[in-house]
């Protein structure tokens, strides 16, 4: 089933399913959403799938993103330990938006600790959105709150800002095992809560969460049902 959808899309017989991005600005429009969008553009390998950094086609979407909202670094899977490959990742996003790099998520939240945070900060990353969890909901670093990394290596606060995150999409499909409306009644519950404490409700999505593709199926609407 999904090789026949994706020959089709291939042979232009059908639109690509994971291209929600208008979908996303409409989100973005309608409930004054700040969001910020992460790229990949690593090189093809067993953990990095992604449509290839010089596909005509996806350099387009990320100029047109970029020339109206905050576009960042996903570094893949083998950048979390290599500050070369990272580096080359950046200056990819760079050349195509033409404007310097500043936010980044790790691909699969993969770090290596305090290396990985050295290595960004190396490139001039100025904010990571790395800090959560991937199999629970949560504040991974016990505050809600963006905070500057402490290198306790050199015993100093850094100039990156850490932006935790509350909730993941595949943490409450995939690991928890949630229904979509159950996920809209978790989230809304943690909107709640962060609403009271006067403290950002930050969200991880991603574009094939809105596609209504295998175990995506009836999640499309999940967002917006939360931010009403």
């Amino acid at each position: 089933k999904n090789f026949v959808r994706r020959s089709r899309v291939l042979l232009r017989l059908r639109q690509d399913d994971y291209n929600t991005y208008d979908y996303i600005e409409e989100l973005q429009k309608n409930f004054g959403l700040e969001l910020t969008y992460f790229f990949l553009l690593a090189n093809f390998g067993t953990y990095d799938k992604n449509v290839p950094y010089s596909s005509k086609a996806l350099q387009d979407l990320i100029q047109s993103i970029s020339n109206k909202y905050r576009v960042g670094i996903h570094p893949g899977v083998a950048s979390h330990d290599s500050v070369s490959i990272l580096k080359e990742e950046i200056r990819r996003l760079q050349f195509i938006t033409e404007k310097k790099v500043t936010h980044a998520r790790l691909h699969y939240l993969k770090m290596n600790g305090a290396e990985t945070y050295r290595n960004l900060l190396q490139c001039e990353i100025e904010n990571d959105y790395t800090m959560g969890f991937a199999d629970v909901i949560g504040f991974k670093s016990g505050t809600a709150l963006p905070h500057y990394w402490y290198d306790f290596k050199q015993e100093k606060e850094t100039t990156l800002l850490l932006h935790p995150f509350v909730a993941m999409d595949a943490t409450l499909n995939r690991y928890m095992k949630l229904s979509a409306s159950e996920a809209v009644a978790k989230l809304k519950e943690l909107k709640q809560t962060c609403s009271k404490l006067q403290v950002p409700f930050c969200l991880l999505w991603h574009n094939e969460s809105f596609s209504e593709c295998n175990e995506w199926k009836g999640w499309k609407e999940v967002v917006a049902e939360v931010m009403r």
